[in-house]
């Protein structure tokens, strides 16, 4: 689980999807937005391509799952700067793969998952 951890930090840190592709299960799921990886990797290149990048705050393991804190950066919306977002991505893994991504507004949340 440990090594699932650093490649799923070294991923979002390096922004390498391929990476990131690696350590998905081919039918992961993601909270109703994705049902494959290769529909989790399209949501991520276009978020890329639209200028969102994330910044790796907390990475630790917790049971059966990785579980990032990260914030997000948008690019500025006409004069307004876009406010950054914290959230916390909890990657379920089974036989070394991650079979679920579910996003939570809080550690605390993120935690108590069932």
């Amino acid at each position: 689980m440990a090594d699932v951890a650093q490649h799923l930090e070294a991923a979002y840190r390096s922004l390498d999807l391929e990476l990131l592709g690696s350590l998905l299960h081919p039918e992961v799921r993601w909270s109703g937005l994705c049902n494959t990886s290769a529909q989790v990797l399209d949501w991520y290149r276009q978020g890329l391509a639209g200028g969102t990048r994330p910044t790796v705050e907390s990475v630790e393991v917790d049971r059966d799952a990785v579980v990032l804190g990260i914030t997000l950066s948008r690019p500025a919306e006409g004069a307004r700067p876009a406010p950054a977002e914290r959230l916390y991505q909890v990657f379920t893994v089974d036989n070394g793969e991650v079979i679920e991504i579910r996003g939570y507004p809080d550690r605390a949340s993120a935690l108590a998952r069932p």
